[in-house]
């Protein structure tokens, strides 16, 4: 159970990261592509980890149970990738909403029946289809809470994330002793 627990903490750090740096790309006329850049260090930091992550689940068992831990890998891992996703995403909802309240864009000369669709915007991190939904007269103050509210929340699931992926990682590393030593277990079968 070891093995499945680091590869959830893996897989959902890993989440925030490639979830947050596809959500910057604020332009709604942009291509999947501008995303690139911000996702690439999530990218290559999941390929650099994943023979790691595997080589751990399968060093820790006998031998005869290295196919049942290699796809318990396999099958934690996406599954912390969508645990994280799902986490983070109310994370940073629920920051947008306390931070972008109706009374907030109240005070900026918005009704409250369009507050609902503004969070929705700032949510999904289209900044550009916020400033047209908005009076030029509130763009500014509008904006700048919902630049606010969404840093904010970044900020939280970056710092939760990180905290997560520390926590785990001390608590569930892999001790020495817990390896299978191969080389006795292959060597003892062929005297």
């Amino acid at each position: 159970m070891v093995i499945a627990e680091a590869m959830l903490s893996g897989s959902a750090n890993r989440a925030a990261v490639t979830t947050t740096a596809t959500s910057t790309a604020t332009d709604s006329r942009a291509s999947s592509t501008s995303a690139a850049p911000t996702a690439s260090p999530a990218w290559a930091g999941a390929g650099l980890t994943m023979p790691h992550l595997l080589a751990l689940a399968v060093g820790v068992v006998p031998a005869s149970r290295a196919g049942t831990a290699s796809g318990a890998a396999n099958s934690f891992l996406p599954l912390g990738t969508a645990t994280g996703v799902a986490v983070f995403g109310v994370v940073l909802t629920q920051k947008v909403d306390a931070t972008l309240s109706s009374a907030a864009l109240g005070r900026s000369g918005i009704p409250s029946g369009s507050a609902g669709t503004l969070r929705e915007l700032v949510t999904a991190g289209q900044f550009d289809a916020l400033g047209a939904a908005v009076p030029l007269s509130a763009r500014g103050p509008v904006l700048e809470l919902a630049r606010t509210a969404y840093t904010g929340a970044l900020s939280t699931i970056f710092l939760t994330a990180g905290i997560a992926g520390l926590a785990v990682a001390s608590l569930l590393l892999v001790r020495e002793k817990d390896r299978e030593d191969r080389e006795e277990a292959t060597g003892a079968g062929e005297d």
